[in-house]
């Protein structure tokens, strides 16, 4: 019974902490490296860091956050900063 309880209040906690936190109030910053070799290097390893430097960055992030081709969007994932410090890595490492 007592585990019952702790469980139960466990959920409520979590629910009050669930709404008192908004996504826009939670910041997480993650450096651009970290994030590009987890979700990014599986198909851009090493050399393969391709940027079109004909494109804009405002191009470059829209593709990291909606997708482009065979690539999937990030965006539900990455707020714009963390995009950004992706993309700042990304043109760090192809030069």
């Amino acid at each position: 019974m007592a585990i019952d309880t702790a469980i139960i209040l466990g959920f409520a906690f979590l629910s009050l902490v669930a709404v008192a936190v908004t996504p826009n109030e939670l910041k997480i910053e993650i450096p651009g490296d970290r994030t590009y070799n987890t979700y990014c290097s599986g198909c851009h390893e090493g050399d393969n860091i391709k940027i079109d430097y004909n494109k804009s960055d405002e191009e470059l992030l829209s593709s990291i956050i909606d997708g482009s081709g065979d690539m999937p969007a990030y965006g539900w994932l990455l707020d714009s900063e963390n995009s950004l410090r992706v993309l700042e890595y990304m043109k760090k490492e192809s030069k």
